[in-house]
């Protein structure tokens, strides 16, 4: 089973409503972990009382947003370009 670390810290260099959030595996940093995204988001609206219904993480693979609706997380993940591979 592989491990993943995370963090997360409250306020980008830009805007203070933006989180800091990575990921790490035990040798490298990932790109994308949504389980530890949406636990994060958790954390902030139930354990730190975050009152806005939309939390923005600035990540590795960009803005990533979690809304709460009613007691529901949602989150839309970023768009991979992908392109046809011929099968031989």
């Amino acid at each position: 089973m592989r491990k993943i670390r995370y963090y997360f810290s409250a306020g980008s260099r830009q805007r203070k409503d933006i989180y800091n959030l990575r990921w790490f595996a035990p040798e490298v940093e990932v790109d994308l972990c949504g389980h530890a995204t949406l636990a994060s988001a958790y954390v902030i609206f139930e354990h730190l009382n975050y009152e806005g219904s939309e939390i923005v993480f600035e990540t590795k693979s960009g803005h990533l947003a979690v809304r709460k609706e009613k007691d529901i997380l949602l989150m839309d993940f970023p768009v991979i370009e992908t392109s046809p591979v011929e099968i031989t």
